[in-house]
Order: C-alpha cells, then structure tokens, then sequence
C-alpha cells in the first residue's frame, strides 16, 4: 500500500510541477513585453515595456538627442524626468526586453544585435532625463541599460555630459531608447447597448 501511495504521489507530481510550470509561464507572460525585430533579425524595440506600474512602447534608434527627443532643449522632452525614473525605465530594458529570448534571438549574449549596437562586446541604450542649457555649452545627462556580451554582467550606468547634438550612429556602442506611453484600451461605455 505505501508502494501504490508513493506512486501515486510521484505522478501527481509529475503532473502538477508542469502544470504550475505553465501556469507560471503564462502568468508572466502576460505582463511580458513585445519584442519587434526587423527582417534582419535586429531587435528595433518592444511595446508594452512596464516601467513603475505604466506601459510603454520603446524604440532603439541611433541620431542626436536633438532630433529625436524634440530639441532636446528641455526636461519636458523626455518621457522619464528624473534620474530615479530614467534608471527604472533602463532596468525594465535589461529585465523585459534586452533579453535572450530563444528563438526570437539572443539579445542579451548578443548586444549587437540590438538597432544602434554594432559594438560586438557592449551596448549602452542611453535614457535620457536632463538637459542643462543654462551653460555655455548644453549637456544632457541620462541612464544607460547596459548590455555586455557573453558571461559579463549587465548593469545600469548613468550618463553625463554629452551633447545634446552628439550623434550615436557615430558611436557603435550607443543607441537611445525613445519611450512612449502606450495607448490605454478604451473602456466600455456603461450605456452601449
């Protein structure tokens, strides 16, 4: 009898640990981000990116922080205000979206194959919070999600003094990060019918 117990008990088990392994799976999954890659292969960005409880979508782009973050002449140009909030939003890349992700690609062992990223060893998606155009020559600061090849570990790294007219398809290892408040679902009208 303890033998057909046992036996019983080592099935069920076998049943349940996949079970709640996939339970697991699609409960993060459901909170996980969209990675959208282009035909070849390189990881252009990802929506539905969760930074302190909002949802945004991201692209990585290679330009000037003028060009890109409208004038890059004040903080109101950035979606993140603050280095606390330019720091979580470059984590959430390194969690949710700079990620190995089977066969979509390996993005975290392969930081080049990130858009802006040719560097083989490192990129830095810079994070843009700060301008000070108050001195004789303006500088931006920011949070860069750091993605370092191989067995190397990732990290954040916060970025100062470089030019708001600085261009990063100069620089193989840098690219920006251009975040956007994803568009909320429209709820239901009480009084459709």
């Amino acid at each position: 009898m303890a033998k057909t117990l046992r036996a019983r008990g080592i099935r069920f088990l076998t049943v349940l640990v996949p079970t709640l392994l996939l339970l697991a799976a699609l409960a993060g999954s459901a909170q996980a981000a969209l990675l959208l890659i282009d035909s070849s292969g390189k990881l252009t960005g990802a929506t539905g990116v969760t930074v302190g409880g909002a949802t945004y979508n991201v692209s990585f782009v290679d330009g000037t922080c003028v060009n890109l973050f409208a004038g890059c002449d004040a903080d109101t140009d950035f979606t993140f205000q603050t280095m606390v909030a330019a720091r979580a939003a470059a984590q959430a890349l390194l969690d949710q979206v700079l990620i190995d992700a089977g066969t979509l690609g390996d993005f975290d062992a392969r930081p080049f194959d990130t858009n802006g990223c040719a560097d083989l060893l490192e990129c830095y998606v810079l994070v843009p919070y700060d301008v000070r155009t108050e001195l004789p020559v303006p500088d931006v600061t920011g949070a860069a999600a750091t993605n370092l090849s191989g067995a190397q570990i990732d990290g954040i790294f916060d970025t100062a003094f470089f030019l708001p007219t600085d261009d990063t398809s100069l620089a193989p290892e840098l690219a920006y990060a251009v975040f956007t408040p994803a568009s909320p679902v429209p709820e239901p009208s009480p009084f459709s019918g």
